[in-house]
């Protein structure tokens, strides 16, 4: 702990050395496990005996790894950067696709007419994995809540994988579509 003036005190120095502290049930003295470190700056391992070298192998051994992981951000930042181009340059057809299956976005309102043509807005691979649905199985509000479930769950922008960029647009389009028309729907049959 703290001694009284700030600092550290006998008896916890914050540093831990695998070795369990007594708190009455455990064996004091008796070793814990170790989570394994992640690499970093102590994975360094420096060749020699002079100091001046080590400390320079130590540096060029931070630089290097500074070097890699600005690197990676840039790579990810490039990536996130394509596909928010790629996404622009997709929004136009996709939107095209998304309104001639729901309607114009402020008149998406009606959940069983899009459940029942949910197969006309999906892309092969999604197509093969639905089961068309008549308008006569989505008359009570719980089938309705079940098909629902089952078209969110085929379109979550986490399940589409491997499936095409554009399928992908598709998919948090159509995904956002259900949900807004899900409140929409719940607000109507107040369940």
């Amino acid at each position: 702990g703290k001694d009284l003036f700030g600092g550290m005190g006998a008896g916890g120095g914050g540093q831990d050395f695998g070795v369990a502290r007594g708190n009455g049930d455990d064996e004091v003295g008796k070793a814990t496990p170790q989570r394994p470190r992640a690499a970093g700056p102590n994975d360094f391992k420096g060749q020699g005996t002079s100091r001046e070298a080590l400390k320079q192998q130590f540096e060029a051994h931070v630089e290097n790894k500074a070097q890699a992981a600005a690197a990676e951000i840039r790579k990810i930042d490039e990536d996130k950067k394509k596909y928010e181009d790629l996404k622009f340059q997709m929004a136009d057809a996709v939107e095209q696709r998304v309104t001639a299956w729901a309607g114009p976005k402020h008149t998406r309102k009606n959940l069983r007419a899009m459940l029942s043509t949910f197969d006309s807005v999906l892309w092969e691979e999604a197509r093969s994995k639905w089961k068309p649905v008549g308008l006569h199985e989505i008359v009570m509000p719980d089938q309705v809540k079940k098909v629902h479930r089952k078209a969110i769950l085929l379109v979550h922008p986490d399940k589409v994988g491997s499936a095409s960029m554009e399928s992908k647009f598709l998919a948090e389009q159509v995904h956002s579509v259900l949900h807004e028309a899900l409140e929409v729907f719940r607000k109507q049959e107040n369940c």
